[in-house]
């Protein structure tokens, strides 16, 4: 048995690998790499298989990780002494998402710094609750929505939480996360149609102003506001 790293210090679970090279968690006595000490009667955790592939972020302690095993990706929750795994339903295709210089007004990454500019995204579905993972196991968020749409043209994709919607990004990040919306449209040309508190109204994807239809007549033909309030 191989220790490869920490992934949860609280809970003493670490990542092994065996002698042919398959992945899986399991509770360590001592997480120093150098004294690593496997307690057999612990148990490695899953339903008596090992990964072809874990994911997870070795500076943190990860609350889950992301198990690919037979062609499925897996929810692994590492809290507490019993670790539940849930099979991921993939519900749509991996496309291309882009993330325009606006998605990255709301990320700490630069935009003129970053390769990171597309990833190959689908959402999925774990119990009840959606996510979105890239083609190399990540998962966008940490939270799981109620609904979660696919990402538009514009590098936003509207979800749906405790009956409230926002906006997420291909960084992870959320348009406004102190800004809930009771309706909102997809970004079009850069705009969407959104409603709080019996408000309707529209806004930009570069920043938090509001504009009422008024001022969408000085930037747009009719014809184009009514597209993006949804209207084909």
């Amino acid at each position: 048995m191989e220790f490869i790293s920490v992934v949860n210090k609280e809970t003493k679970v670490c990542c092994v690998k065996n002698q042919e090279g398959k992945f899986n968690l399991a509770y360590c006595d001592n997480l120093n790499e150098k004294n690593f000490v496997f307690d057999e009667n612990k148990a490695i955790l899953s339903f008596n298989y090992w990964f072809d592939k874990i994911n997870y972020n070795p500076k943190e302690n990860n609350d889950f990780v992301i198990g690919f095993h037979n062609k499925k990706w897996y929810f692994i929750n590492t809290i507490g002494h019993v670790i539940v795994i849930e099979c991921i339903d993939i519900i749509t295709p991996f496309k291309v998402c882009h993330a325009n210089a606006s998605c990255f007004n709301y990320s700490p990454i630069n935009y003129a710094e970053s390769n990171l500019r597309h990833k190959e995204i689908a959402v999925v579905k774990c119990r009840n609750v959606f996510n979105y993972i890239t083609k190399d196991g990540e998962l966008i968020s940490k939270k799981w929505f109620d609904i979660a749409c696919e990402f538009s043209i514009e590098g936003w994709a509207r979800i749906k939480l405790d009956g409230k919607w926002n906006y997420i990004n291909i960084l992870g990040a959320l348009k406004d996360e102190n800004k809930w919306f009771d309706f909102c449209r997809d970004f079009l040309y850069g705009y969407a149609f959104v409603s709080m508190k019996s408000e309707n109204y529209f806004i930009d994807s570069s920043t938090d102003c509001k504009y009422n239809l008024e001022n969408m007549r000085t930037i747009f033909p009719d014809d184009v506001i009514l597209h993006i309030i949804g209207f084909s």
